[in-house]
């Protein structure tokens, strides 16, 4: 594991989704309690937005065209939420991760040097 694995896989993800939890707390915080429908949107569109799929009936009216979309979005959200959940565990493993190996690697080099006195 290298330190640009650690910043770009480990830290930056923990960030991004930090930040898009305290920009979107006044969407999904009502009367000081979590709905967690409105978490699960906020979290959930912007990481899932390129996994949604838009289906728009050709043949449909306006209602059921309208319908469809915010279907997709919802559907989108969770399977975003639920992509969200697997970055932070995958960013949470790369930040222990990364001072163990350092530490091993640091470990094994002093075994293998031979010390010489002259």
């Amino acid at each position: 594991m290298t330190f640009r694995n650690f910043i770009m896989r480990g830290i930056l993800p923990l960030i991004g989704i930090a930040l898009l939890l305290y920009v979107g707390k006044r969407i999904y915080m009502v009367d000081g309690v979590i709905d967690w429908f409105r978490l699960c949107l906020v979290v959930g569109i912007p990481v899932g937005l390129p996994h949604m799929f838009i289906v728009f009936p050709i043949h449909g009216e306006t209602s059921s065209t309208v319908g469809m979309i915010v279907m997709c979005v919802i559907v989108g959200a969770v399977f975003g939420s639920v992509i969200a959940g697997y970055i932070v565990i995958r960013a949470a493993v790369y930040i222990i991760a990364y001072p163990l190996t350092t530490l091993i690697r640091a470990l094994s080099k002093r075994k293998h040097t031979v010390y010489t006195s002259v």
